[in-house]
């Protein structure tokens, strides 16, 4: 739904330049009409979010008496049109659809998981920002809806999506002690076989010659 915003239409983008240019009486006169026009058009457009659940604002309470929704004035205006949602998607045939769609109007994934020779199904609500203050109210309309031979368990699932970075660093180091110390020069040779990863290696080497007792 996009947010309502009153913005001054500039008439004078209509009319030819020569009768305004010059004149501050004109511009203040097309400011004035500008301002008048854009107030129609705001309320025109509020208006018409009204006609429906989705945009509903002030009107949610005339929406809310129509299908028997008890009224929450400090909820949040997303929380009432779930309600209000579930409600008119329940008046149909209660099918596995329709019980579907309406725990759709308050989380984000439903699953159903019948148990017919025990009586009962099991939801499994899964919600991508968290569950909030509207489980009771969904409850009820489940219970409500559903036939009254079999009972109902809930399974909640809070899924978070991020992305996850991982890092990896390899330190390998080698230690030569060598005496006495009489060559000219000496030569030391590894190979490493290290898969996925870079490794970074350190070689230490001691060179002294040895102490004659």
């Amino acid at each position: 739904m996009r947010i309502l915003e009153k913005q001054s239409i500039d008439l004078t983008k209509y009319v030819p330049p020569l009768i305004y240019s010059n004149n501050n009486i004109m511009k203040s006169i097309y400011k004035s009409q500008g301002d008048e026009l854009d107030g129609l058009l705001y309320c025109i457009e509020d208006l018409i979010n009204q006609c429906f659940i989705e945009t509903a604002t002030w009107s949610l309470s005339s929406w809310e008496n129509e299908f028997g929704v008890k009224a929450k004035m400090n909820d949040t205006l997303e929380n009432r049109r779930s309600r209000v949602l579930a409600k008119k998607r329940g008046t149909s045939t209660t099918t596995k659809q329709v019980v579907k769609d309406i725990c759709n109007s308050f989380v984000d994934n439903t699953s159903i998981i019948e148990y017919s020779s025990d009586y009962y199904f099991e939801l499994i609500l899964e919600s991508y920002s968290g569950f909030h203050n509207f489980l009771e109210d969904l409850m009820d309309i489940i219970e409500e809806l559903k036939p009254a031979h079999l009972g109902v368990n809930y399974e909640l699932k809070a899924t978070t999506k991020s992305n996850i970075y991982i890092g990896l660093a390899a330190f390998d180091g080698e230690i030569v002690n060598t005496y006495p110390w009489t060559p000219n020069d000496i030569e030391s040779k590894a190979e490493y076989y290290i898969p996925i990863i870079q490794p970074s290696s350190l070689e230490t080497i001691n060179t002294y010659p040895k102490e004659v007792v």
